[in-house]
C-alpha cells in the first residue's frame, strides 16, 4: 500500500539529550553580521552567512563563516547573532554549546553570547583553535549569572578582532545543545 507521510519539526536527540540545533544546511536560523565583521552581501534581504566552500567531518552540507576586519570598526569584536522573534525559546536545562570551529588564527578569542528577554547578557569563555585552518569541536559551558533561560531572546557566536589576527574568517557548523 502506497503511503504518504508529512514530517514538520523534526528534532533529532540523542540517548543523552542532546539537540542538534543548527547544522547550517539552510536558512532556517537566519544568522545576521554584527560588529566588525565584513558583510560580503549588501542585499537587504538578509541573506544568512552560509557557505557550501566549508563543512565538518560530521556535516556535509554547508558551514557559516565570519570574515572580520578590526578596521570595521570600535567594537573589538566581530560576531553572528540570531534573534528569536516571540515566544522566546527555552535553553534551561542545556550545560552546554557544542560547534565544529574552523578559524584562519590560532590566537583569536571565539566565544557565545546570550541575551534573555530582560536584556541580561552573559558571555562564555573565549577559547582558541588549536590549529589554523583546521575544523575542531569546541564546547562552552553556559555562563551562570542573573539571566532566565527560559526566555533566551538571542545567541551569538562571537571573535575577538583586537587580538591576534585583525583579519581572518571563521567557521561555525553542526551546533549542538548538551544537558
Amino acid at each position: 500500500n502506497n503511503a504518504n507521510v508529512y514530517v514538520d519539526n523534526l528534532r533529532l536527540v540523542t540517548a543523552s539529550g542532546d539537540v542538534e540545533w543548527d547544522d547550517m544546511d539552510d536558512k532556517s536560523n537566519d544568522w545576521d553580521y554584527m560588529g566588525n565583521s565584513v558583510d560580503w552581501n549588501t542585499y537587504t534581504g538578509r541573506c544568512e552567512p552560509i557557505t557550501h566552500n566549508y563543512a565538518c567531518p560530521v556535516s556535509s552540507a554547508a558551514s557559516m563563516f565570519l570574515q572580520w576586519d578590526d578596521i570595521m570598526g570600535a567594537t573589538g569584536c566581530a560576531w553572528l547573532d540570531k534573534w528569536y522573534a516571540t515566544p522566546f525559546v527555552d535553553w534551561s536545562g542545556y550545560k552546554s554549546i557544542k560547534a565544529w570551529v574552523r578559524c584562519s588564527s590560532t590566537a583569536n578569542g571565539i566565544f557565545v553570547g546570550f541575551m534573555d528577554d530582560a536584556f541580561n547578557e552573559l558571555y562564555t569563555s573565549p577559547k582558541t583553535v588549536p590549529t589554523a585552518d583546521t575544523w575542531t569541536q569546541i564546547s562552552w559551558s553556559l555562563p551562570t549569572g542573573t539571566f532566565d533561560w527560559t526566555s533566551t531572546q538571542s545567541v551569538s557566536f562571537n571573535v575577538y578582532t583586537d587580538e591576534g589576527s585583525s583579519t581572518g574568517t571563521v567557521y561555525i557548523d553542526h551546533i549542538e545543545l548538551q544537558r
